[in-house]
Formats: structure tokens, sequence, C-alpha cells
């Protein structure tokens, strides 16, 4: 056992071991951290045109694309926060951007486009090449027909932050302005090949994200845990019980009975045609993104460059992957070292509130950790001088009480 010559000193050797090197095996919920993601800026939307052809973007203009092998960083059309990214094929790729800023990739190298307006962009949706919506602040919605990006007259001064839709003349904007406590002003818009209308808004919360199987089957989630659904019988849009009170940022799905949604603390949410249920993610990372080429591969990003991956089934809720951590990296996943701090964790710092909020904020910053080891061998070598120096002091405490 850990001595107890100086217990607070035990306790503070004890932190830092976790937070630099706990290890933990499997995946959660079906769901798995990705490796070797080439950015630390968070994440605000993913999206794509194939499994071999998705798209993350965020902060100071970081862009990454899976090309079904890796994580590529394929950033350079700006240095500012891009908030949405829609693709009409693998090369020809829209992202939005702050002060009006649209850039378009066509598989090899990035241009600006003249986008009209010099609002924040937060949203963009294409029902084709030839026909792309993008939405922001202040209401704002602009039209591409292939040729150039126009102003659209807006039902709402809202800040928009998501635009979606089903074909050419049916379309979804959603978005609102942020109150407290789940309080809000909400909103949501559609276009009906003609006008853009308002079909609810006033007394909703804040929206940040709307997809859809069917006119059935349509949801928008936001502030507070919110979800909202489409009532096509009677043309109105009702509150439905999501089980959480965290922000709902993001959601996307495949049908009617197999749709995900993520937000705030690690959530994500599963709907199964009956109701929405959570899904323990294994991390308490802000998710902006999710979204899947098909009901077996769907990507969540979010906070520091955190891409989580769901594998398998559809419906199924384990999964036997592996997620590797800083120990894994220095001393192996089945090493003496490895085991030890494994003790270290469950035996003392599950047993009290200190020790458990240790874990849980390893559990959120433990994929930053593993990619700058991975990058930086110095660093690695450096923290595996330290560990050494107290895994020895361990065993020092551990002869003493014999």
């Amino acid at each position: 056992m850990i001595g107890a010559r100086n217990p607070k000193l035990r306790m503070v050797q004890c932190a830092c071991i976790l937070l630099i090197c706990m290890v933990y095996t499997g995946a959660y919920g079906g769901w798995r951290v990705e490796k070797s993601i080439p950015t630390i800026n968070n994440l605000r939307f993913v999206g794509g045109s194939s499994a071999s052809s998705v798209y993350a973007a965020g902060d100071y203009g970081t862009i990454i694309r899976y090309n079904g092998v890796e994580w590529e960083n394929i950033s350079g059309a700006t240095d500012r926060a891009v908030y949405s990214v829609w693709c009409a094929s693998e090369d020809e790729v829209y992202v939005v951007c702050d002060r009006g800023k649209i850039y378009f990739f066509n598989g090899e190298t990035w241009r600006s486009m003249e986008s009209s307006t010099s609002n924040r962009l937060r949203g963009v949706w294409g029902s084709s090449a030839r026909d792309v919506y993008a939405v922001g602040e202040n209401g704002t919605i602009v039209h591409y027909d292939g040729s150039v990006w126009q102003p659209v007259n807006s039902p709402t001064t809202l800040t928009l932050q998501r635009v979606w839709g089903f074909s050419e003349d049916d379309v979804y904007a959603v978005g609102g302005a942020s109150g407290t406590g789940g309080t809000g002003s909400g909103v949501i818009i559609h276009y009906d090949g003609r006008d853009w209308s308002i079909e609810a808004g006033g007394a909703i919360p804040r929206l940040k994200s709307i997809w859809g199987a069917n006119e059935e089957s349509i949801f928008a989630v936001g502030d507070a845990g919110t979800i909202m659904q489409y009532n096509f019988g009677e043309d109105v849009w009702d509150m439905v019980a999501s089980g959480t009170g965290e922000t709902l940022r993001s959601i996307w799905g495949f049908s009617g009975t197999d749709m995900h949604a993520v937000g705030d603390y690690g959530t994500i949410l599963h709907y199964d045609g009956a109701s929405w249920e959570t899904v323990d993610s294994g991390t308490t990372s802000r998710f902006f993104g999710v979204w899947g080429p098909s009901p077996d591969v769907i990507f969540a990003v979010g906070d520091t460059g955190t891409v989580l991956r769901y594998e398998g089934q559809a419906g199924t809720t384990t999964t036997t992957t592996s997620i590797q951590c800083p120990a894994e990296l220095i001393y192996g996943e089945s090493s003496g070292e490895a085991e030890k701090l494994r003790y270290v964790r469950d035996v003392f710092l599950r047993q009290t509130p200190q020790g458990q909020e240790v874990i849980r904020l390893y559990y959120q910053w433990s994929p930053v950790v593993v990619r700058m080891l991975e990058h930086d061998r110095a660093l690695r070598e450096e923290l595996k001088a330290i560990v050494d120096s107290i895994l020895t002091a361990i065993d020092a405490d551990e002869q003493d009480m014999k």
C-alpha cells in the first residue's frame, strides 16, 4: 500500500499521476476517442460527403479532413473561426466564418467567395452546388445560385445558428437569443420555395441545430436540453423530453428511429423512434457537432480538438475498442507501471470527492495530452522521468509498510 508518513504529499503525488498518466481502457456507449487528431483547437462542426471525405472545422481557421484512414490538417483558408461546413461533393466544399467570410475548397486549394454580408455566418447547407444557403447574425440569410451569393429577405433579426433542408423548396433554419436558466428567444423559420416565414418563436429557448428524417420526424435542439419536434398532423412544434438540462448543440440522424444529439459536458443522446436516451461518452468535453456517413460510422467533435467516433451496428451500446492514454504511450498497456497506476486510481482516488474530481479532469484532458505526447518525444521522456520518480517513491512506501 501507499504509506501514510505524509498523506497530503501522497495525495498530491497521486493527483499528478492521475492527471498525467492514469490508464483507462474500453469505450463508452459505442463511442471511442479518435487518436492522432492534428489540432488542439476547439472543433465547432463536422460534416462530409462520404466515409472517406469528412471535414471538421473550428477555432483559428482550423479545418481537418478524414480520408478514410487518418485525419489531416488542410487549414489555410483563413485564421478566423470556422463555424460550419457543407459538402456538395468531395471537391466542392463550402465553409462559413466571421465577418461574412465564405471559402470554397476544390479538393486541393481554397478560394475566397464574395458573400454580400459582413455579419458572422454560422451555418451553411445546400440541396445542390447551385442552391446553397448560409445563415448567421441578425437573421442574415444569403443564397448561392452557382454564380454569386445574394442576400435574402429574412423574417427575423435573431441570430440564426444552423440551416438544413429536404430540398430546394423545403428548407429550415433555427436560432435565437440566449437567456439565463434556459430562458431566451428561440426561432424556427422555413422556406417553401417562395418566401421564408417564422414557424415557431417567442417563449422557447434558443435553438442550435435542426435535422429530420421526413416531414413527420423533424427535430430541433438547443439551450437547457431543449428538443422540439414538428407535429405534422397539427402543423405545430412541440417540446419533447430530453432527459438532460445541458445545452444541445447539434443533431444528426439516418431515419426516424436513429438520431443522435450532442452538447455540453460530454452529452450524447440517441433517439430510437420512441424516446431520447442518454449515452455515456466517457468525457466531459463540450460537443459542438455530430455527423456520419452511415448509421455505423458517426463522428462527434468538440473542445480542444476532441473527436469521438461511433462504430458498429446501429443501436448497439458497447464496443471492445481500447482508448490509448498517456501511460500506454509511456509504458505499454500491460506493463507493471500501468497496472500500478490503475491500482492507485481504483483503490485511492475513487474513494474521495477530491479524487473523483481528479479522475473527471483526466477524462476531459487525456485526449489532448496523448496528442501532445505523440508529437513531442522530448516531452514524453520528461514526463516518464517524473512518473518514474513518483513510482519509486510509492515502492519505497510499500517497503516501509512491510
